[in-house]
């Protein structure tokens, strides 16, 4: 029998995914829930449940006890970033140390630094991230706040870490994502227009996920190891042949789109910056969706490596995007 694989956060969207990846790829389940009532009904004799509460630090032993690998799906949202994010990962990091299970994090793709990668550049697992994560949104920062948790694990701690960064997820009843752009009225207005949508299937991105527990460890680490036999692997999941914003929004039945030119509202946004690093007091009100990096990490025209998901994972998703949303509307084929 295969190794039996924690997910975390499992009752979740993307948790949820990971269940039904692992249960058909073989590995029992350790299902770790906040809550043990409404469970997802699909789940089998193989999804061993467990109630608890990661920000709280509870006792894991039990949990992790010969577990070849966790899940991290587990995650806040809004106010709740810094407990149920940053205290909860911190826990199970440290509930991990020499129990030589592997930890694959679910990160995102929003953390990289997109300001400073040139229009229409590739990129991959080398960008590095942003540089000034003030700048962005709560989300982005609790995610790049987890990966400095488990990157400290596995410099001075022996974690063998996988840090994957999904782009955007779409799945049942999500197929909204911001990098589409502003829903006014009935009308949606898209920076570009035709850019490029990061998108991934919410089972596409569980099957990379569980790839990730028992993939072969690279040769080297993305990050120097200070002290130990720790390992950092970082792996972007996004889904072949990613849909344009007017592909995705006509998917989802959206044709009134005013397009709205992306380098105008970049140069706007720059002068913005400009004068709240000015004027304090100015910075502190401006919304962060009116930053240049949060605008840059939504909608700048970039390609975006499948390399390392193809090749550490074996990453090929069967189904296309138009496949996909066309089940997921209920569109005839």
């Amino acid at each position: 029998m295969s190794a039996a694989i924690v997910i975390t956060g499992a009752a979740g969207f993307v948790g949820r995914a990971c269940v039904a990846a692992a249960r058909a790829a073989g590995h029992p389940v350790r299902a770790v829930v906040r809550r043990d009532h409404d469970l997802p009904a699909e789940w089998d004799e193989g999804v061993e449940v467990h109630q608890a509460d990661l920000a709280k630090a509870p006792d894991l032993n039990a949990v992790l006890a010969g577990a070849c690998a966790v899940i991290h799906a587990a995650a806040g949202a809004g106010d709740s970033h810094a407990a149920d994010t940053q205290d909860a990962t911190a826990h199970l990091i440290a509930s991990m140390t020499g129990q030589g299970a592997r930890l694959v994090l679910v990160s995102s793709l929003s953390v990289y630094g997109y300001a400073a990668v040139p229009d229409h550049a590739t990129l991959d697992e080398t960008t590095p991230p942003d540089p000034d994560m003030a700048r962005r949104d709560a989300y982005t920062r609790a995610k790049y706040a987890q990966e400095m948790q488990g990157v400290a694990a596995a410099q001075h701690h022996g974690l063998d870490l996988w840090i994957l960064r999904p782009g955007a997820i779409y799945g049942p009843d999500r197929l909204w994502s911001a990098r589409l752009g502003y829903p006014k009225g009935g009308r949606v207005l898209v920076p570009g227009g035709d850019v490029p949508v990061p998108a991934i299937h919410v089972d596409s991105c569980a099957a990379g996920l569980v790839a990730a527990c028992t993939a072969a460890r690279p040769a080297r680490s993305d990050l120097p190891i200070i002290t130990g036999t720790g390992s950092v692997s970082t792996v972007n999941l996004i889904d072949p042949a990613p849909p344009h914003q007017r592909d995705w929004l006509e998917a989802i039945g959206k044709t009134s789109v005013t397009a709205l030119p992306v380098s105008l509202l970049m140069k706007m946004a720059r002068g913005l910056d400009l004068a709240g690093d000015l004027w304090p007091a100015f910075g502190r009100r401006l919304p962060v969706g009116l930053r240049e990096a949060t605008l840059a990490a939504r909608f700048k025209p970039l390609r975006y490596s499948r390399a390392r998901a193809e090749d550490w994972l074996g990453h090929h998703p069967a189904t296309d995007f138009k496949t996909h949303m066309q089940s997921l509307t209920g569109e005839a084929s």
